[in-house]
């Protein structure tokens, strides 16, 4: 079974830890997609903007991947404002719109 198709579904079981291993695997626009979703819902959002520019990178026009982009670098930006405000606390996970990963 291909590697994106068990992230996909583990993403799906909400195990987006073992979701993430399985996408870092390939270095397609559509495994970075999907790697930038599961650590976004880590809270990695650093690591998420930095896969889904890769994504972007192999396939400029994906709009689920451009929208992906602007929901992170929100979720950052929060994410940096909220460690300033609570003096670098654990921050906790934040729920996403509902993207969902790509399967190719």
């Amino acid at each position: 079974v291909d590697s994106d198709w068990r992230g996909v579904a583990l993403f799906r079981a909400q195990q987006y830890q073992h979701a993430l291993e399985l996408f870092k695997a390939k270095d397609t626009a559509t495994s970075q997609y999907n790697y930038s979703l599961a650590a976004a819902h880590l809270g990695k959002y650093e690591e998420a903007l930095q896969a889904v520019n890769r994504s972007l990178q192999k396939n400029p026009n994906d709009p689920d991947a451009k929208r992906a982009k602007e929901i992170i670098e929100a979720l950052l930006k929060q994410q940096k404002k909220e460690h300033k405000q609570d003096g670098n606390q654990p921050q906790q996970e934040h729920k996403q719109d509902g993207n969902q990963p790509q399967q190719e």
